[in-house]
């Protein structure tokens, strides 16, 4: 297959079904990152987003005591909230458990990985460098990280989309011991349109919008890999940035591609979007913050929910 890029679908083309997301996940994820604990707040925002996690939370430790509660704070303080906020990635992941199960068990858990690492990243990005020609205060700055991290989350939105729809197919495109076989000289986009019909940055974009997910959301799956998003979007830059730093990574962090998703600093340096980020493309500066996530940063989903770590994704 040659690299010729086929017309891009359009939203009346696209026939998928729409996963159940977790919605309050960012909401303990985002603080658990950005300060190592999660307090009363960021569950009770957690709660609003997904009101059933209430009840299961209470469920889940009501069926550990002898007299039952029925308030959630009473639980929380009873429980501890970082245990809460894990209850929380628990519950609103289990939904998965099929498809961790399945052949597309290690795209899924790849992507897991690849999402969280490429939010925190954003976040740390907008947090030292917010782009504003007056320095924001502390609220402003909470929720410029707070949507970052959403952002860089939500970003490959389409890949987990196809890979819910087509989980053997994805299998077996996202394979890196297989993928370059049928497709050598084929961008990873094409491979997608000719393997579902649709590349992931268009599947994530109209998954967005059926979803009801803000206009910005939307914006961020359809334009993080485009170079000529403009530089007023800087949220979209400083995604597109952070999806390539995580592929410097190694492969625990570098996500799912069709192709060999390892890219070294040079590579990624060469990208234009960089010169958002720092004056010489050469500058140490981003790779500095990628030595620091990759030391410091911890991967709560893998910590809560007991994924396997980097070494088997090179079995």
């Amino acid at each position: 297959m040659d690299n010729t890029d086929p017309p891009g679908a359009t939203e009346e083309q696209i026939d998928l079904d729409v996963p159940l997301l977790p919605r309050g996940l960012s909401e303990v994820l985002a603080p658990l990152h950005e300060s190592g604990g999660v307090g009363l707040e960021a569950i009770s925002a957690a709660i609003n987003a997904d009101p059933r996690l209430e009840r299961r939370i209470l469920n889940h430790i009501n069926g550990r005591l002898r007299r039952p509660i029925d308030n959630l704070e009473r639980g929380v303080q009873m429980i501890g909230p970082i245990t809460a906020a894990g209850l929380i990635v628990e519950l609103s992941m289990r939904r998965w458990n099929a498809l961790l199960k399945g052949p597309a068990a290690p795209c899924l858990t790849r992507l897991i990985y690849h999402s969280e690492a490429t939010g925190a990243l954003v976040q740390r990005m907008l947090h030292d460098r917010p782009g504003e020609d007056t320095e924001p205060d502390r609220d402003q700055k909470t929720l410029l990280r707070w949507e970052g991290f959403t952002k860089g989350l939500i970003h490959d939105l389409g890949k987990l989309v196809l890979i819910y729809n087509y989980p053997e197919t994805a299998a077996a495109l996202y394979d890196q011991r297989q993928a370059g076989r049928e497709y050598r000289n084929a961008s990873p986009r094409v491979r997608e349109r000719a393997a579902f019909g649709y590349d992931h940055a268009e599947a994530g974009a109209w998954a967005a919008k059926t979803l009801d997910l803000p206009e910005s959301l939307a914006t961020v799956a359809k334009q993080h890999h485009d170079d000529e998003v403009t530089e007023a979007n800087r949220d979209v830059r400083a995604v597109h940035v952070a999806n390539l730093l995580t592929k410097t990574m190694g492969p625990e962090f570098a996500g799912l591609s069709a192709v060999e998703v390892t890219l070294d600093w040079e590579t990624c340096a060469e990208d234009p979007v960089w010169a958002d980020w720092t004056q010489d493309a050469s500058s140490p500066d981003l790779e500095a913050l990628r030595e620091k996530f990759t030391q410091k940063s911890v991967l709560y989903t893998q910590f809560l929910l007991d994924l396997p770590g980097a070494e088997s994704f090179s079995d």
